[in-house]
């Protein structure tokens, strides 16, 4: 990256220090992921978030800031220079003792318009066609960037977990089991069926799997095009970036995409640079099923029950490639057809 990150944060607080006196140009970042106000300070977004103002705090447990510097680590060119794409990373201003809370955050600014706001309004179909094929190859560029270990980048007392993603996958995905099972945020039985589909197979599911940098948020929230949506012109919120199964990838777009034919054309535009993986169907659901539960949990923490039954639906389906008594369940959410976005 061109420019120095901590000197980012300091600066761009100074102007957006007082709620009741914001400074800047407000960014259409606004209302994305429930974020407060979102100002344009020079280079920079500064989104508001909490009703005080805190000091501006540099701490280990800046996520963002410590996925930054080991995405850049592992290579000695910069990640942006290969992909041939700005990025923009969010680094949290936040009290040492609230690392998930973040009252500030900063990030670098991208031209143009986030593309998940033309999709709400009209549509996957009224994009510039090229649009799915831009979107595929440069999943596929990401790809191409080969890491050692596997795990978040951002998470700062686990770090890389030196071994396989065979090995690492199932330890994250049972401690999320554990964690949620009897807080009452989905059915405990369903969760239960699940967690048994998954210790039985998950170590074919996991076979063979390609580890590469991943964004592991790859969707058209994070996706910013230019005023005429025909050009990609930066991707955001590399927080969550790792090393790790290149179907993270995959599954974001087959999560957030409600589009069939849009998604297919994504997969087209990464093949014509990139095979597909191996066992890519059969793979695909598996993690659709895994995923759509991880998602279906954290919008049922947020109260939003129609994303939650959404994202449900999305791992029932998943869920009866293995045992098809899962499509009964599937299609009693058949109402639940897209996600519903706040204003």
């Amino acid at each position: 990256m061109d420019f120095d990150i901590k000197d980012a944060v300091y600066t761009a607080i100074s102007k957006t220090q007082k709620k009741d006196e914001p400074q800047g140009e407000v960014s259409p970042v606004q209302g994305l992921y429930g974020c407060g106000p979102t100002y344009r300070c020079g280079d920079y977004w500064v989104c508001i978030q909490g009703e005080e103002a805190i000091d501006p705090r540099w701490t280990p447990l800046h996520r963002a800031f410590y996925g930054c510097d080991q995405m850049f680590r592992f290579n000695k060119a910069t990640v942006e220079e290969k992909l041939h794409m700005p990025l923009s990373i969010p680094v949290g201003v936040v009290p040492p003792e609230k690392e998930f809370f973040r009252a500030r955050y900063v990030s670098r600014a991208i031209e143009g318009a986030p593309m998940i706001h033309h999709v709400v309004k009209h549509g996957f179909d009224k994009l510039d066609p090229t649009v799915p094929e831009q979107i595929g190859r440069f999943m596929t560029r990401l790809h191409s960037l080969k890491t050692e270990g596997t795990g978040l980048f951002a998470i700062t007392e686990a770090g890389i977990f030196p071994g396989p993603w065979l090995k690492y996958f199932p330890i994250v995905t049972k401690a999320f089991f554990d964690e949620i099972e009897g807080k009452g945020l989905l059915d405990d039985d369903l969760l239960s069926s699940i967690r048994a589909i998954f210790e039985a197979n998950y170590k074919i599911g996991l076979l063979n799997e390609v580890v590469a940098l991943a964004h592991n948020q790859y969707s058209p929230l994070n996706l910013w095009f230019d005023e005429n949506l025909k050009r990609m012109t930066g991707v955001l919120n590399w927080e969550r970036s790792g090393s790790g199964t290149t179907f993270s990838d995959f599954i974001s777009w087959k999560l957030w995409c409600w589009d069939e034919d849009f998604f297919e054309e994504i997969l087209k535009g990464y093949e014509a640079l990139k095979s597909r993986p191996d066992k890519f169907d059969e793979k695909l659901q598996f993690y659709l099923m895994i995923n759509g539960l991880q998602m279906a949990v954290f919008a049922a923490k947020q109260k939003q029950e129609n994303n939650k039954n959404y994202f449900l639906r999305q791992a029932l389906l998943g869920a009866a490639s293995y045992d098809e008594s899962f499509k009964a369940k599937a299609d009693a959410l058949g109402s639940y057809s897209r996600m519903t976005f706040a204003s």
